[in-house]
């Protein structure tokens, strides 16, 4: 670092205390013109969380949205269809208690569930974004925490039952 009268310095930062959150989406596999299909939103290194925000991407050609579940330990979600035809969910939740919230690694904050319109052998793909809604985490107090992985989903369209986690 320098302060622009050539005047440098250096430092080390230790960043181990600095937990990233994880989100993650399965691999499901689904029948044609199946409905109801809903995918587990998870959640790693959630630890006094007050407020959480983002988007999901999702191709209309092979699923179509059908609504949202949320989980009970987080009453205030809103989800926000931008445009069904252009396949985002936008998603807010804010903890009005401001204690800030912490769940075990693998809890379910929420699920999105689809109907199929694709065909056998399709691929459906659900990828997080900040697009339109910028992907944020922070505490009770509005500090910004890191976005750690973001694991994309899948749908399958097949006409075979499994259901895999991606790491």
């Amino acid at each position: 670092i320098e302060d622009g009268k050539s005047c440098g310095a250096s430092f080390e930062m230790d960043m181990t205390g600095c937990k990233l959150v994880n989100f993650s989406m399965p691999i499901v596999n689904a029948a044609p013109g199946q409905t109801n299909v809903c995918l587990d939103i998870t959640v790693e290194n959630f630890e006094e969380i007050g407020a959480y925000q983002g988007s999901i991407e999702f191709d209309t050609s092979i699923i179509s949205y059908n609504g949202i579940l949320p989980n009970d330990a987080f009453p205030f979600l809103q989800p926000d269809v931008y445009a069904q035809a252009k396949g985002t969910i936008s998603f807010s939740w804010l903890d009005f208690s401001f204690k800030g919230q912490t769940v075990p690694d693998g809890t379910v904050i929420f699920k999105l569930c689809f109907d199929v319109v694709g065909d056998l052998g399709d691929l459906g793909s659900l990828v997080f974004s900040s697009n339109p809604t910028r992907f944020e985490v922070g505490d009770a107090n509005a500090n910004k925490f890191g976005i750690g992985d973001l694991n994309s989903g899948r749908v399958i369209v097949t006409d075979e039952v499994l259901s895999l986690y991606s790491d």
